[in-house]
């Protein structure tokens, strides 16, 4: 910190858990440490990766309960990224290429997630982001889900990421713009 007053310095500083996401949201600034597959090192035999959707589901709950994530590379001793790695981070890229302005620049929601809807929230804006988790959704079908924490007004608009609403590429015959409604029961969204 005497060299440079910007460098993040963890150790002691701040919470850092590894190789898990605590269950609520810490107090104060923190960060979980992972890494892709068993060991921080690179392990040439007998490695066990984790999946694409495992490391974004990771990503997400650690931003929906305020924390950044860290994520392990154990690179082969020449240097080089073993080809498992490199393929699950540029899985990773692809995510947030679509999904980035929902997980950088965000705080907590009011309340963490429902079930497997988690919620982050744009800083100094009244955006909320919704990530359905779980079982993934059927492509080209209708989905619909309901949030409770979430109340919708006249100027509520909802929008899927990476999807323009207009045109469906494979199934032109079905109109993808997304819809809702609010009642009592919460906000009712249809994608």
């Amino acid at each position: 910190w005497e060299t440079d007053p910007n460098v993040i310095v963890t150790r002691g500083s701040l919470e850092t858990p590894e190789q898990y996401t605590p269950g609520v949201p810490l107090g104060g600034v923190w960060e979980g440490n992972l890494t892709m597959g068993t060991s921080w090192h690179y392990k040439p035999t007998n490695e066990s990766y984790k999946s694409g959707t495992e490391l974004i589901n990771t990503l997400i709950q650690t931003r929906a309960k305020g924390g950044n994530l860290l994520l392990n590379i154990g690179p082969k001793p020449d240097g080089e990224i073993p080809i498992e790695q490199e393929a699950l981070m540029r899985e990773l890229g692809l995510w947030n290429f679509v999904n980035e302005e929902s997980i950088i620049g965000v705080r907590p929601w009011t309340v963490t997630n429902e079930e497997n809807i988690w919620f982050t929230k744009k800083r100094n804006e009244d955006t909320v982001y919704a990530f359905i988790t779980g079982e993934p959704l059927s492509y080209g079908k209708r989905a619909t889900f309901s949030i409770k924490s979430v109340r919708a007004s006249e100027k509520t608009t909802v929008e899927v990421l990476g999807q323009s609403g207009k045109i469906l590429e494979y199934s032109p015959d079905v109109l993808p713009e997304s819809s809702w409604t609010q009642d009592a029961n919460g906000l009712h969204i249809t994608a």
